[in-house]
């Protein structure tokens, strides 16, 4: 059993983890490698960590 904050900790890094995973998959299809800054805003979140 996780607490509501474990549970948010959890879907917070999935939640990032899908971005990176979308944003490798648009470097892979695109060869463009510049990141947007929805994402970079959520990676470089305070005391956040992948």
């Amino acid at each position: 059993m996780l607490t509501t904050e474990e549970e948010e900790a959890v879907l917070d890094s999935i939640k990032k983890v899908r971005a990176v995973c979308d944003w490798c998959e648009h470097v892979v299809t695109t060869g463009q490698a510049d990141m947007d800054d929805e994402l970079a805003r959520l990676l470089g979140g305070e005391g956040d960590q992948l």
